[in-house]
C-alpha cells in the first residue's frame, strides 16, 4: 500500500476534486477525500488542499491512521485502505489489459488506421 493523490478540478460541492489511488495496484479510493476533511491536520484542506493531501498521505503511508477525533473513524479508514502486496503480480489485471489492447488493435485495423 502506497497512496498518492491527483487534483482534478472541482467537485459538485465546490471543493477541489482529489483522487486518491494506490501506487502499487492502481486502485482508486472513492471515499478517501471524505476522510481528508475529517482528519486533524496542521493544514486546513479548505485553505491549501495540496499541502493537506501531502500531510494526510504521509501519515497514512507511514501507518499512522490516528488522525481523527473519533477513534471509530480511524477503524473505518483502516477498512477502506488497499492492502495489496507490491511483490504479488495481479495476473487478472495483466490479462485484462492485454485483452483490452487486443480489442483496441482489432478495432483500429478494421477502421483502416
Amino acid at each position: 500500500m502506497l497512496y498518492q493523490f491527483k487534483i482534478n478540478g472541482v467537485s459538485n460541492s465546490g471543493k477541489p476534486k482529489v483522487d486518491f489511488y494506490c501506487a502499487h495496484c492502481g486502485l482508486i479510493d472513492l471515499y478517501m477525500d471524505g476522510y481528508l476533511y475529517a482528519a486533524k491536520l496542521s493544514t486546513n484542506p479548505r485553505e491549501d488542499v495540496e499541502a493537506a493531501c501531502k500531510e494526510f498521505l504521509d501519515r497514512i503511508n507511514c501507518g499512522d491512521i490516528n488522525l481523527f477525533i473519533n477513534p471509530k473513524t480511524a477503524v473505518k479508514l483502516k477498512r477502506e485502505l488497499c492492502l495489496c502486496d507490491p511483490n504479488v503480480v495481479a495476473l487478472e489485471h495483466i490479462r485484462g489489459v492485454k485483452r483490452a489492447q487486443a480489442i483496441l488493435r482489432a478495432g483500429l485495423e478494421q477502421s483502416g488506421r
